[in-house]
């Protein structure tokens, strides 16, 4: 079953399409990405203006982002990957930037000293709001 309601490009946010997806998110005692129990975080990302960051992306920058979240359920959006050639997305190359980072060896330790656990939205199942 569903552990959540969310949507690509965040049309949940649409006026016309948040109440639609809140009553189903209800009907289905879930939580709706950005209403609900979980903060959202979306600032991972590595291309804005069409020009590609990766520094943004980088090691680095995810463990300084993690040191200015707060306490509780946080969703780190990312869209890591090894997308074939032909795959057609503006978000190529940082696909597997993102990917490598994720992948770096000690990220986890890193997290762990921070008190960082990680867990997915079955562990919140019953926390719909």
């Amino acid at each position: 079953p569903p552990t959540h309601v969310d949507s690509q490009h965040n049309v949940q946010r649409d006026a016309r399409l948040q109440p639609i997806l809140a009553d189903a998110a209800a009907r289905l005692g879930v939580p709706l990405r950005e209403n609900g129990p979980v903060e959202y975080f979306p600032h991972f990302y590595g291309r804005w203006d069409g020009e590609t960051h990766p520094e943004h992306i980088s090691i680095e920058s995810l463990l300084s982002m993690i040191d200015t979240l707060g306490r509780g359920p946080t969703e780190v959006a990312c869209h890591p990957g090894r997308p074939e050639p032909d795959f057609e997305t503006s978000y190529h190359r940082e696909r597997f930037i993102e990917l490598e980072t994720l992948l770096t060896p000690g990220l986890r330790a890193e997290l762990d000293a921070r008190g960082v656990r990680l867990i997915s939205y079955h562990d919140l199942a019953g926390a719909a709001p």
